[in-house]
């Protein structure tokens, strides 16, 4: 076999062995995301970065009580929020992401 031939082979092994590979990992099922319920106090909307800074209540099993900056998932959620009032909010989590997903507003 020539150098030419074996080079040839080689990157055609190596584009099955990628293509394999993508297969494989594509046929992987999908976790779905956790939702997670807090309920905390608008500090900050920030229309611009999509973001929204709660002092929030600890998040049982998740995060103790802090003052946090969350990234919504859909921005017409800043619309419906005003500094300084309570909030029940729902979070989505995977491994890669956390969104504030849902909120509704406390009856006082």
């Amino acid at each position: 076999m020539s150098r030419g031939t074996r080079i040839i082979s080689a990157l055609v092994w190596r584009g099955v062995f990628v293509a394999l590979s993508l297969l494989v990992f594509s046929c992987q099922s999908l976790t779905p995301p956790e939702k997670l319920v807090g309920q905390g106090v608008v500090q900050k909307v920030v229309t611009d970065d999509r973001r929204v800074v709660i002092a929030h209540d600890d998040i049982p099993g998740f995060m103790a009580a802090m003052t946090m900056s969350f990234e919504v998932k859909n921005p017409t959620l800043l619309t419906q929020l005003t500094p300084g009032e309570r909030i029940s909010f729902t979070l989505e989590k995977t491994e890669d992401t956390l969104y504030l997903v849902a909120v509704e507003k406390e009856k006082k």
